[in-house]
């Protein structure tokens, strides 16, 4: 266990470190005078993807990382602005992966929560489902998520009417233990073919180490999804932490072993626009070798970043912002 002492030293580290102001990064756009409003970010997405992508490809393809806070409704309603935006000029260019267990599936009915459609367990989950319509039906049915889960079912259920080849792609984790599941094949073989290679025992997921573990996973099988279905343009969900290699409150850098998804795709020759959907919850601090990066990047300020009252928050925006909505109206009666 950490002691004190360590803690304090570990915490002025992370005092000390400059914070990355929401100037500092590429482009800025500021929702604050309407937060309900995200159409100003898919629009800002749209035309950067636009003037970048024009020499991507299924086998390089055009890369645009979205970080959100998980529990903010308006965050996972910026991504679906997002993606139905890009859809309607890319059509099937497009694809798209969320930062979720590939096998989520079938943790689900190992767990006995409410499948509506079993998944094979002998074939690996891109055979089985290769875009995503029996993960994200299954998801929608099973109604299991604590945070955000009418944006993030809002989401998916546009995904599935525009048609967009998604997959769940982070590793695989052991739910009773919040670790990063070896176990599974799948997350194994990446992470022991990467640079960090396997650790001695399997991280907790949200540790510094099975973070950079799971950006390993989430990569690769995001470049192998793109390739399989001939997507150009690949839209990354995620938390925000996975975007850079960003300080965790109170741990010094050397424990973060490897790359965020930025670092990661770069090193693989890719152009990426990544976008941070800021909030009051971000700390905002990263390490010095990404601030290269942050300043090619788009902040998004400004937004509403309340959790409570989903139902309302989600009618409110996809009102405002002209999106489908597939919540009831809410009652106040």
């Amino acid at each position: 266990m950490i002691s004190r002492a360590q803690l304090q030293a570990n915490l002025r580290q992370t005092f000390d470190m400059p914070r990355v102001k929401p100037h500092e990064y590429g482009i800025t756009v500021d929702c604050s005078d309407d937060p309900y409003n995200v159409m100003p970010v898919a629009s800002t997405i749209f035309a950067n993807v636009l003037a970048q992508s024009q020499d991507a490809t299924p086998d390089k393809p055009f890369i645009v990382t979205i970080g959100e806070t998980h529990i903010l409704p308006v965050d996972r309603l910026a991504i679906q602005a997002t993606l139905t935006m890009l859809h309607a000029h890319f059509g099937k260019s497009i694809a798209f992966g969320y930062e979720l267990s590939h096998d989520w599936v079938r943790m689900a009915d190992d767990e006995d929560l409410y499948i509506k459609v079993p998944m094979p367990k002998d074939v690996p989950a891109r055979i089985a489902d290769p875009d995503g319509r029996t993960s994200l039906t299954n998801a929608i049915a099973c109604k299991a998520f604590m945070t955000a889960a009418l944006s993030q079912e809002n989401l998916f259920q546009a995904v599935l009417e525009l048609g967009i080849s998604a997959r769940f792609n982070d590793a695989s984790m052991v739910h009773a233990t919040d670790c990063i599941n070896y176990g599974d094949a799948h997350t194994r073989d990446i992470i022991a073919k990467s640079a960090l290679g396997l650790s001695a025992t399997p991280p907790m997921a949200s540790s510094p180490r099975g973070v950079a573990e799971r950006n390993v996973v989430i990569a690769e099988s995001a470049l192998t999804h793109a390739k399989e279905v001939g997507a150009r343009i690949y839209v990354q969900h995620c938390g925000g932490r996975h975007i850079f290699r960003q300080q965790t409150l109170g741990m010094p850098f050397k424990q973060h072993a490897g790359e965020g998804l930025s670092g990661l795709f770069a090193a693989k020759g890719l152009q990426t626009l990544n976008v941070m959907l800021l909030s009051r919850y971000d700390a905002a601090v990263v390490s010095p070798s990404e601030l290269p990066a942050v300043r090619r990047s788009i902040a998004v300020t400004g937004l509403h970043d309340m959790w409570e009252f989903e139902t309302s928050t989600v009618y409110e925006t996809c009102r405002t912002s002209g999106l489908k909505c597939y919540a009831p109206e809410p009652s106040f009666f």
